[in-house]
């Protein structure tokens, strides 16, 4: 069995196309958005290649890092008066996510579970506490961000179907 996982060779795909339509002027972005969608990317390709597969450690290293390139998207793409602030309730929440998502992977271990609910809870209660979210201006500014970055959505979408079809070849070949 083949357990090589061309990740790598996707996500230059992906710069390289990212950086094509940069310079011809169809979307606009700086380093920092670059490497928020490389760590999403990166991340979610960690996470379904080690899901089911019980590897808690990888899971939530790649859990993390999908998460963090959440962050950085957020970051770059909203007004935050003090983005410092994001810190704290952000690596409270990618804990309670990443433990929720190791529960996913292993439901007969309930602790994950009681992390996860702890961490997520104490994440939305420090920033429901210091902060002033407000989920309709949220819904307008993701719109907003959805109708300017639509074509990295789809190149993202097209790479993750491309490694989905791969792996579905691969287990008719495996059989």
């Amino acid at each position: 069995m083949n357990k090589y996982h061309p990740v790598f060779t996707y996500l230059l795909i992906f710069f390289a196309l990212s950086i094509l339509l940069k310079l011809f002027g169809i979307i606009d972005f700086g380093p920092s958005e670059i490497l928020g969608y490389a760590f999403i990317f990166y991340g979610f390709s960690i996470v379904y290649n080690t899901m089911g597969k019980h590897l808690k450690v990888t899971l939530f290293l790649g859990s993390s890092i999908f998460l963090t390139g959440v962050v950085l998207f957020i970051i770059n793409n909203f007004e935050f008066a003090n983005v410092s602030m994001l810190l704290y309730p952000s690596i409270i929440l990618i804990a309670g996510i990443d433990f929720l998502i190791i529960f996913l992977d292993d439901s007969s271990n309930r602790i994950f579970f009681f992390l996860s609910l702890f961490f997520i809870l104490s994440g939305f209660l420090f920033t429901v506490s210091y902060g002033s979210i407000k989920f309709s201006s949220f819904l307008i500014s993701l719109q907003n961000v959805a109708e300017e970055y639509w074509p990295i959505i789809l190149i993202g979408i097209g790479i993750i179907l491309i490694i989905w079809r791969e792996e579905k070849d691969k287990k008719k070949i495996d059989i």
